[in-house]
């Protein structure tokens, strides 16, 4: 346990060695530290990018099954979407294992691209975990449609790869 006047002593001995860049200069992707590289999949923010899973953690809807809305700050962009995260930490899972968290189908609903042949955004909350891999369905009735026969819908990435 520290006293308030260590506790104090060592945050500042911390920015002493590892000064802060306000959030205001961290480009979109970095965690701050110069000496941090973007990994090789991450790219620069584009204006033409798009948010993916419409601002939704990856990290938290597969990890946790919630819905956390990511912060701005907190965000990468890798295939041309921006991916908005939770906190530091899950930017960091996501880098370490990115197919698990990126959404099949380039996050377009299989049940909308199997049965109409037509590629329409997926909706977070009606996502499922299926193989390890993450299916967003663009309603409830797609949802139901997905686990009625799952491995019928998952197919539908493998022809896109």
């Amino acid at each position: 346990y520290l006293g308030p006047e260590e506790f104090d002593a060592f945050l500042r001995d911390c920015l002493a060695r590892y000064p802060v860049t306000p959030l205001a200069e961290v480009p979109v992707g970095s965690t701050g530290n110069p000496a941090a590289k973007p990994k090789a999949n991450d790219e620069k923010p584009e204006n033409k990018a798009i948010i993916a899973l419409s601002g939704y953690c990856p990290v938290s809807l597969v990890g946790d099954r919630k819905l956390v809305k990511g912060q701005s700050e907190f965000s990468i962009v890798r295939e041309g979407r921006i991916y908005r995260f939770a906190s530091l930490a899950n930017i960091e899972r996501f880098r370490n294992e990115p197919a698990r968290y990126v959404p099949s189908n380039g996050g377009s609903c299989p049940v909308t691209q199997v049965d109409q042949g037509k590629a329409k955004p997926g909706e977070p909350r009606w996502g499922v975990i299926y193989a390890g891999r993450l299916f967003v369905c663009a309603s409830q009735q797609d949802r139901r449609r997905f686990l009625e026969n799952p491995d019928f819908y998952a197919m539908v990435d493998v022809t896109r790869r």
